[in-house]
């Protein structure tokens, strides 16, 4: 080998090594095919397919944010919104709004050919503070939320027509408790307190009537088993809302589950009773979402498994199973898709773990053996 080789072959070399070391502080996403990404696979089955987003994860102040942007817009069909539409995010005041961040939430979308679905219009645990604290009078409250969203709409459909597609105008309306309540089965909150007992009917008609190219959701869990008190509540309030004449096109089933069958935390998942919960709603004429979908494997603080993987994988199959036997189900979501990005990670309080697994990626964006449950269910 003459000088000028060894000299060449030395900066190739080289130049592997630097491109190799400089590697390995980065994680790696190694791309599925597309002929096997998700919403391929689903558009086969005529249903849609989603993941929470949060903004926080989408832009540069997270590290790996290239990587968590290319999943969701390789994968999903839709997204839900994390905070980006919280009313204590976006309601600064009694007729002040600041859209910054739904903005950048929706933009997003629009870039990348996706749609979003709003959540949550209504939900006690986002009323603004100012709100809660300020002593208004029902009148007040009602002639503030009106011009809430009316403003937050026509901002919507002015700046992003199209891409905000589905709402959740009421989330977590009922107790828990079998036994009857203050306000009947509703849950206590400001709107039920100051609108009164048919707060949600009025909601609907308000956003129907401002975004009547929106799909209107009323959210709920507890809601996706037959035989839980709940599910029957939520299905005569649909029911009422349907016969009613109010503008309801969907029932959101969360479907937070786990792989544990001790019943410590939640009901154990039966699919025998998940597809009587859906055949119920099938039968009322609603559009079925399942708009929050997570398995647990940690109950039992016992850490992760390959065993427990697998377990979850096939509780994922058997979920997709039964949606794809009725076709008013529209869409499946998942609530987020990298198991360090989960709010099962120091955000569910009510749980003793403070770690779970519940999603289809791993901390590293690789596809879990759940992934491959789902694609094998939907080929």
């Amino acid at each position: 080998m003459n000088m000028n080789k060894k000299i060449l072959a030395f900066v190739a070399i080289s130049i592997s090594i630097v491109l190799m070391l400089s590697s390995c502080d980065e994680t790696e996403y190694n791309p599925i095919s597309k002929d096997t990404y998700l919403k391929q696979l689903a558009a086969r089955k005529n249903i849609t397919i989603g993941s929470l987003y949060n903004y926080s994860y989408s832009h540069s102040g997270y590290r790996e944010y290239d990587i968590y942007n290319k999943v969701i817009a390789e994968e999903f069909d839709i997204y839900a919104l994390e905070w980006e539409f919280a009313p204590d995010e976006l309601w600064t005041g009694e007729y002040e709004y600041d859209f910054t961040y739904l903005d950048k939430s929706l933009k997003f979308a629009k870039d990348n050919n996706l749609k979003v679905r709003g959540t949550h219009l209504l939900w006690y645990a986002q009323t603004p503070e100012w709100l809660k604290n300020g002593n208004y009078s029902p009148s007040e409250v009602t002639t503030m939320l009106k011009e809430y969203i009316n403003a937050l709409f026509t901002h919507v459909k002015n700046e992003y027509p199209g891409i905000l597609t589905e709402i959740s105008v009421a989330n977590e309306t009922l107790i828990d408790s079998e036994t009857a309540g203050n306000y009947g089965f509703l849950r206590d909150c400001i709107w039920v307190e100051k609108l009164g007992e048919y707060y949600i009917d009025s909601a609907f008609v308000w956003v129907h009537n401002v975004y009547p190219e929106g799909k209107l959701i009323l959210n709920e869990y507890g809601n996706e088993l037959k035989g839980d008190v709940k599910a029957q509540k939520f299905l005569e309030l649909a029911t009422r809302l349907k016969n009613s004449g109010i503008p309801i096109h969907a029932v959101g089933l969360q479907c937070h589950f786990t792989i544990d069958k001790t019943d410590i935390y939640d009901e154990p998942f039966d699919q025998t009773k998940f597809e009587q919960a859906i055949a119920d709603y099938q039968n009322l004429g609603l559009e079925i979402i399942i708009t929050e979908l997570d398995i647990r494997i940690n109950d039992d603080q016992k850490g992760k498994t390959d065993a427990k993987l697998n377990e979850q994988a096939e509780v994922y199959r058997q979920i997709f199973e039964t949606c794809l036997k009725f076709s008013l189900v529209k869409n499946i979501t998942l609530w987020g898709f990298n198991d360090d990005l989960s709010y099962l990670n120091g955000s569910a309080e009510w749980l003793p773990q403070k770690r779970d697994w519940g999603l289809i990626f791993d901390a590293d964006f690789n596809p879990k053996p759940a992934y491959f449950s789902i694609t094998d269910e939907l080929e």
